[in-house]
Parts: structure tokens; C-alpha cells; sequence
């Protein structure tokens, strides 16, 4: 069983020295921007993380001492004051572990989970305020669409950037 992305561009082949283009064309990426991928997502990750922690932090003080004061439901809001604040913290820890890219799977796995869980806490709190405040009259350009765009993509994509490799799978002929 080959785990090679494409068993024709192998390394001891003549079409894989340093033709960089040939490589690229067998497996589908740029394998010497490798390091690329583990800053790209910050460029992602910190916007979405200003933007979601100027609105978790405003809800602060109002937590504790009034929560029910904008037609929510006072446990709804505390909830989502938490979702913001501990979710834009998750997402950070998950893209410093994605950054730090550990060799322990372990903590590869928990960085992933931690940017997964945190992407769900935020796209269940920008969908209560979209829900809450702006149902009806919402649109594409609309930031809270964008930002629950890019909860979206972290909690369905993880710290998930290395591509997927095919395999060859042994045939009914060849297990005879």
C-alpha cells in the first residue's frame, strides 16, 4: 500500500529532481511553501479574533448586572458573552499549536479540536446575534455574515491544512 501522492513523482525519478512545476503538477501543491501554511491561517484567525473580542468584551460589565437589557434572554447572553470571549481565546491557543506544528499527533489532534470547538462557540454566538438582531434584514456584506462565514470554515475545517494524500487500495486480483 503507497501513501505517495502520485506514485509516477517519486523522489528517485528524473521528473522530480528540481523541477519544482513537474512536483506541483504530481501532487497538486507547492511542496517548498510548506511554511506558508502554518502562517497563512493567521490571516484568518486574527481578524475574525479583534473583531469577536471588541464585541464579547463590551458585554462584560452588563454580564453579571443586567444581562436581560437588550430583549435577550439573560442566560442566552451570558452565553454568548462566554461563546465570544472564551472562543476568540480557543481560537488563538488552536492557531499557536497549528504555528508551533508539534510532532506529537497528540497535540497536533488537540490544536485541531480546541480551533474546531472554538469555531463552533463562535458561529453559535454571531448566529444568536444575527438571529436575535438582524433576522430579516441581513446581507451578504453585513460583517456578522462574514465573521459567522469564517467561525464557520474554523469549526468545519480545524487546523486541517495538510492535503489529503491518495492511496492505492489493493484490488480483488492482487489479494488472491
Amino acid at each position: 500500500m503507497s501513501t505517495d501522492v502520485n506514485p509516477t513523482f517519486n523522489e528517485g525519478s528524473e521528473k522530480s529532481g528540481s523541477d519544482w512545476l513537474t512536483r506541483a503538477a504530481g501532487t497538486g501543491y507547492i511542496a517548498d511553501l510548506g511554511w506558508s501554511d502554518r502562517i497563512a491561517h493567521w490571516f484568518l484567525r486574527i481578524p475574525l479574533a479583534v473583531l469577536i473580542w471588541s464585541y464579547g468584551i463590551q458585554k462584560f460589565p452588563s454580564v453579571f448586572t443586567n444581562p436581560g437589557d437588550f430583549g435577550v434572554p439573560a442566560v442566552l447572553y451570558v452565553l454568548n458573552g462566554l461563546a465570544e470571549v472564551l472562543g476568540v481565546i480557543a481560537l488563538i491557543v488552536g492557531g499557536i499549536v497549528e504555528t508551533w506544528n508539534p510532532k506529537h499527533n497528540l497535540l497536533r489532534l488537540g490544536g485541531d479540536i480546541i480551533t474546531r470547538i472554538a469555531g463552533f462557540a463562535l458561529a453559535s454566538a454571531i448566529g444568536g446575534v444575527i438571529y436575535f438582531f438582524y433576522w430579516g434584514s441581513i446581507t451578504l456584506s453585513n460583517p456578522h455574515t462574514m465573521q459567522f462565514g469564517l467561525a464557520l470554515f474554523f469549526m468545519l475545517r480545524g487546523n486541517k491544512l495538510i492535503r489529503a494524500r491518495q492511496v492505492e487500495l489493493p484490488t480483488a486480483n492482487a489479494a488472491a
